[in-house]
């Protein structure tokens, strides 16, 4: 009897550490291991279709319960996560996931899950640097496409430095691509020129989403406008060539010049 008792001591005893070794394994995980792991799965299924399938069949890259468990993962990050950044990066995380374009999740539990992590994004950090990189991809289901069209009109009305420069920034570089495709009119040119300069004026200092400085890409955008038109004269180029020889684009002015730009991203 009294080695009955002990075993059941031991039993119960015993419980309470095993489900801290559980809730343990949770707090571990992070949104980069999330990211891995969904990233070899993909490589995984892809591998396995090319050597199961006929040549020209194309499968999905990760079935949709594959997807939910990354999904559930990242959620309970945000739930355990006590703060910053972990919290952010998860609900980014699940914004991606719900979005996938290997997958195109279309199950209501994934676009419930879109609709609840974009929900706490708008209402916790709306005023927070990181959100500018949404102001220029939101990533949503295409049963979504609508609620991120009116998310995205949010973003506009932030009072964060960072975001507003990324609205402001959006507007005037689809102006300046525009311009790059049909040139503009010099009314038109001298107004974009004066935009471009009031938007450096602002916010020259901040960071821009794309990298570097807005002041870095207000001068650049400038200078091609005004340098870079279609039939313009080309500004001078000065470098080595394939035999190390200096030379200069103007030496080679009256005649026909190609000038390939490349290399690797």
């Amino acid at each position: 009897m009294k080695h009955w008792l002990f075993l059941a001591w031991l039993a119960v005893a015993a419980s309470p550490p095993l489900q801290a070794r559980e809730d343990d394994s949770v707090n571990d995980d992070s949104v980069s291991a999330v990211k891995s792991d969904y990233f070899a799965t993909l490589r995984s299924n892809s591998a396995k279709a090319k050597k199961d399938l006929p040549a020209g069949v194309q499968a999905p890259s990760m079935s949709e319960s594959e997807l939910q468990v990354f999904i559930d993962r990242c959620q309970k990050i945000y739930d355990v996560s006590a703060g910053e950044p972990a919290e952010f990066d998860a609900l980014s995380q699940i914004l991606a996931l719900t979005s996938d374009p290997y997958v195109k999740p279309t199950s209501e539990k994934s676009l419930q899950a879109w609709r609840d992590c974009a929900s706490k994004l708008f209402t916790d950090f709306i005023d927070d640097d990181r959100m500018a990189t949404f102001v220029m991809n939101f990533p949503s289901p295409a049963k979504a496409k609508a609620e991120a069209a009116g998310y995205a009109t949010k973003l506009i009305r932030s009072n964060n430095v960072a975001v507003k420069a990324a609205a402001a920034y959006l507007s005037l570089s689809q102006r300046a691509d525009a311009a790059g495709d049909t040139p503009l009119t010099p009314e038109l040119e001298t107004k974009l020129l004066a935009d471009l300069a009031t938007f450096g004026q602002q916010f020259g200092m901040v960071d821009s989403v794309q990298g570097g400085t807005y002041a870095e890409w207000t001068k650049n955008t400038s200078y091609a406008l005004v340098n870079l038109k279609v039939g313009g004269m080309a500004p001078e180029i000065e470098a080595p060539d394939l035999d190390g020889v200096k030379f200069k684009l103007s030496d080679y002015r009256g005649k026909v010049v190609l000038i390939d730009f490349w290399g690797y991203w």
